[in-house]
């Protein structure tokens, strides 16, 4: 990420910053800002340690679960993944359906969120939750 994007004209620093034409949030906005928080890995990689307040969905099930997302099209959607193309993918479509505020956490999502030191989540497979929760585990 370049560092001149990083903060604005007045030279205060931004929690999300353009990349070509996505937008990019920092692990310090994912962790206090009031957003809906993707997380696209497979279920047993979320299983194995995820971002708190992340909901899993499969990129494969993205599509799939439209009906659950906010029905404002206004609230902060931050997808991330361990796969730069899949979290790229997931924006489209979500701006597709007509969220304005999207955007993909700093890759490489979960890894820059560690290096940050913020904590990591571990759950148990096989929970179902849906999007008004904190968290999503898919029946596995």
């Amino acid at each position: 990420m370049p560092d001149a994007a990083s903060k604005d004209k007045e030279g205060n620093k931004r929690d999300v910053i353009r990349a070509d034409h996505y937008a990019v949030s920092t692990p310090d906005y994912v962790r206090t800002a009031n957003i809906v928080l993707i997380d696209l890995r497979s279920p047993a990689t979320v299983t194995a340690g995820h971002i708190p307040r992340a909901v899993g969905i499969p990129m494969g099930k993205l599509a799939e679960a439209k009906d659950q997302f906010p029905e404002s099209l206004t609230v902060p959607i931050v997808f991330y993944s361990d796969n730069i193309e899949d979290s790229r993918k997931a924006v489209e479509m979500a701006r597709g359906w007509r969220y304005k505020k999207v955007s993909l956490l700093e890759f490489p999502g979960a890894l820059a969120w560690k290096e940050k030191g913020y904590d990591v989540k571990y759950l148990k497979a096989g929970c179902k939750c849906n999007l008004d929760g904190t968290y999503l585990i898919w029946e596995m």
